[in-house]
């Protein structure tokens, strides 16, 4: 049974979302507030499964609510009533706040039913990923584990002789295996990213660890025990991934082979695997995790950037326009498009965005409507722009400043 806690100052609605509630949930719990004053203090005596509360009057205090209780109540689940027109603010002012849930105006039961469902769905499946792991645990590794790191991060940076492989092959049980690589993000600290992956990951003597210093990447060989799989792997690196975000405020990058079996070849191709599947954080946004699988890429693996005509010739047209909101607008909806499933490789749509913005502004220097010297400084500009970009937000942020520079100039 949920214990339902609703903090909404307007009387009438409050009311309304009372009632949808108990028709949704009969058997909840439930408490009500007409203040957003003090509810992280409040949360704390009563212990709430779920906070709803609705973006009304005071809406800045709403969103100040859901930091705090991201910050303060991590373990309570926030609901915001919202009308469609405040979705979008709602939603990415909510974005820093971790897992925030919705529901439109006008108020439907089957829509707080859905909401509360999926909630209770979320923290079951989290409760049972989470049961049974151990606590992290700062005792010394055993003398196997000591020397399969050893081996394994010799191997890592380059030492590749016919010894060392035998040697980490001994090490390796008879079993599945998977390569997993984890890139820290920024403010987290990589041997903080190394205890984490030990304490959620090893199964007895499973685990082992190495740096690749040049390209600060965390390189493991995870063993599951027995019939543990990728389903297994994956409830416990989310389970990681929503710790370290409730706890730390950190996100981490993981990229993970398909199971393999461990033929002596196979260490080079599970790397090639992992590093792909790491590839794909290039579509999250920044201060979230990634955790992508490579058999979850195959799929995609073939997916090429799709026909953009249309979207090209609207941002061409803004361009032309020399007006700076359209390009903003048309850019905005070509990137939806690279962001849209099937995802092609990252390098393809760095690739195509290169060649995309190249041939715009010869195009617009050819017509007349960029000098010659805004289409130099602009072609020289973007590769080099476009060469620091991690992320596809990043990517898109990079184009709108040389188109902007282009007109400007």
């Amino acid at each position: 049974m949920q214990t339902i806690l609703v903090a909404i100052k307007d009387a009438h609605r409050r009311r309304t979302v009372v009632q949808a509630v108990h028709e949704a949930q009969p058997g909840a719990s439930i408490r009500e507030v007409s203040t957003l004053e003090d509810i992280p203090s409040l949360v704390q005596a009563v212990r709430p499964d779920v906070l709803i509360t609705a973006l009304d009057s005071e809406r800045h205090g709403t969103l100040r609510l859901l930091d705090d209780m991201h910050v303060l109540c991590p373990q309570v689940s926030c609901v915001v009533v919202c009308r469609m027109e405040d979705f979008e603010l709602v939603r990415n002012a909510a974005t820093r706040a971790g897992t925030v849930d919705f529901v439109l105006l006008p108020l439907q039961t089957a829509d707080i039913a859905r909401v509360l469902a999926g909630i209770e769905e979320r923290t079951q499946a989290l409760r049972e990923a989470s049961a049974g792991m151990p606590a992290i645990d700062v005792s010394s590794p055993s003398p196997a584990q000591c020397e399969g790191e050893t081996l394994l991060s010799a191997w890592a940076s380059g030492r590749r002789d016919e010894g060392t492989r035998e040697a980490l092959l001994r090490c390796i049980p008879h079993g599945r295996v998977l390569m997993l690589c984890a890139r820290p993000e920024s403010g987290v600290d990589p041997a903080r990213l190394e205890e984490w992956l030990r304490a959620y990951l090893r199964t007895a003597n499973d685990l082992l660890l190495a740096r690749e210093q040049t390209r600060d990447l965390l390189w493991a060989l995870v063993y599951p025990a027995g019939e543990r799989d990728a389903h297994w792997l994956r409830a416990r690196l989310e389970a990681a991934a929503a710790h370290m975000r409730y706890s730390e405020g950190a996100a981490m990058s993981v990229g993970v082979s398909e199971l393999l079996s461990i033929p002596e070849d196979a260490l080079d191709a599970a790397a090639d695997q992992a590093r792909l599947a790491l590839s794909y954080r290039f579509f999250a946004e920044p201060d979230r995790s990634s955790i992508t699988f490579a058999e979850d890429l195959l799929p995609m693996t073939g997916a090429d950037v799709p026909y953009l005509y249309a979207s090209e010739e609207a941002l061409y047209g803004a361009l032309c326009a020399r007006s700076m909101s359209r390009v903003e607008q048309e850019t905005d909806a070509l990137f939806a498009h690279l962001n849209a499933w099937p995802r092609p490789r990252p390098a393809r749509v760095m690739r195509y965005v290169n060649r995309l913005i190249q041939q715009l502004l010869l195009r617009a220097g050819d017509d007349g409507v960029l000098s010659p010297q805004a289409v130099q400084r602009g072609t020289a500009q973007a590769p080099a722009l476009f060469g620091t970009c991690e992320r596809l937000c990043t990517l898109k942020g990079c184009v709108l400043t040389v188109l902007h520079s282009a007109l400007r100039a």
